[in-house]
């Protein structure tokens, strides 16, 4: 090989270093010894947070699963996505928190599709971070809140059904949430339950909220 040629390779490699991103899958039916692809899939949904890197996906199949606890970052350009195909219900907190899906200084993260529900604080908990995105996602009967972020910049809220909280809000954006963007979610509650604390530049728009009294 040339010395032209090794730098196009060079090029090539850095140009596509998402190409080197994983997929991981999860199932009832899998087990976390296994490598977490399609035939065969990991079992928890923590061990496919203790093995993400950036630009990698979860994959997670029907079924009621334990939560997690997630500390490791995407970037910008390649951000870590958990998706829930289907039927997903997330009804154990994970082994940390009393939250059943917790973003511990993770940033530039996906949470979309998942059922979270009895959680004796929140279903989704995201705190010192950035760039998170939690999108249509359903939060159902939690002890506390439905969505509780805290120091979470830039975060984006989208499509999400927050219902019947026991004792606070359903979506709470806490401690200097700044440039969130927070639209089109459903509240089924007692009282309006989107509320931002210390927040500046927070876009909370098309939110809904219906009335059980």
């Amino acid at each position: 090989m040339n010395k032209n040629s090794f730098l196009v390779v060079l090029t090539f490699i850095f140009m596509n270093s998402s190409a080197f991103s994983t997929m991981y899958y999860v199932s009832n039916a899998g087990d976390d010894l296994q490598d977490g692809s399609f035939y065969y899939p990991l079992e928890t949904l923590q061990h496919a947070a203790d093995i993400v890197q950036p630009g990698d996906s979860v994959y997670v199949w029907g079924g009621t699963y334990t939560g997690f606890y997630l500390t490791t970052s995407g970037t910008a350009t390649e951000r870590i996505t958990f998706l829930a195909q289907q039927d997903i219900v997330i009804d154990t907190p994970n082994a940390i928190t009393d939250d059943g899906i917790n973003l511990e200084g993770a940033s530039f993260i996906t949470i979309e599709g998942f059922l979270i529900e009895n959680m004796p604080r929140a279903g989704i908990r995201s705190v010192t971070n950035e760039g998170v995105r939690l999108l249509h996602n359903t939060c159902s009967e939690n002890g506390v809140w439905g969505i509780l972020t805290g120091f979470s910049e830039g975060i984006e809220i989208g499509y999400n059904q927050c219902k019947y909280s026991i004792e606070e809000h359903g979506i709470y954006l806490s401690n200097s949430a700044d440039n969130a963007h927070v639209h089109h979610n459903l509240c089924l509650i007692t009282m309006p339950q989107v509320f931002t604390s210390m927040a500046t530049k927070a876009w909370v728009v098309t939110v809904s909220y219906q009335s059980l009294d």
